[in-house]
């Protein structure tokens, strides 16, 4: 009896292909070709979930890229401390990633660069993650002046978009420095700022 392809698990397979290839190579440099070989479907399959090469980024992004940035900024948030969560999370950061992720950096911050002056459903969606992360981090520096772990007068949304900017920046550096050295010397200033609004 022959097999029934099952369409979910296809069009997830062509997701997972295409978000390697993105991170790989970037958005515009990506190619169909590769995914199709890489993921083993049909051209017929690929246009059939999806009708062109935007609507397969599009999709990577919200289904893919979304979940894996929340998850990842997910444990340090929602720690009962978060500032020395933070702390330790950036600290931990060079010693936990590969070189190949470092040099390829975060897909969400390489697609806002990449992007969002091209496309303005990938720029909404790169601004909507990112105001995510502020309020999380300005959520979680809540938290932390109310259990008296944060010193008084800081300002709480400007100190959370900063840390958001820097780490940012940090993920953009160590796509081209390639030292994981200076990654950390970088990150130990992030977290050096984080321990002058402590108590």
């Amino acid at each position: 009896m022959q097999s029934v392809k099952d369409p979910t698990a296809t069009r997830l397979r062509i997701l997972q292909v295409a978000a390697g290839e993105i991170i790989n190579n970037g958005y515009k440099a990506a190619s169909l070709a590769n995914i199709l070989a890489n993921s083993g479907v049909s051209k017929g399959a690929l246009y059939h979930h999806f009708p062109s090469k935007l609507a397969l980024g599009h999709a990577v992004f919200e289904e893919l890229y979304v979940d894996r940035f929340q998850h990842f900024w997910g444990f340090p948030l929602e720690n009962e401390a978060p500032i020395q969560a933070l702390c330790d999370f950036f600290l931990a950061l060079p010693s936990q990633i590969t070189e190949d992720e470092m040099t390829q950096g975060c897909p969400v911050c390489s697609l806002a660069m990449e992007m969002s002056a091209e496309d303005e459903c990938f720029r909404s969606q790169v601004q909507e993650l990112f105001e995510w992360l502020c309020k999380r981090v300005q959520a979680a520096f809540v938290l932390a002046q109310q259990n008296g772990q944060l010193k008084d007068g800081v300002n709480l949304e400007a100190s959370a978009r900063f840390i958001v900017a820097s780490i940012q920046g940090v993920q953009m550096q160590a796509r081209y420095m390639e030292d994981k050295a200076k990654v950390s010397e970088t990150l130990i200033a992030v977290v050096d700022y984080l321990k002058l609004l402590m108590r």
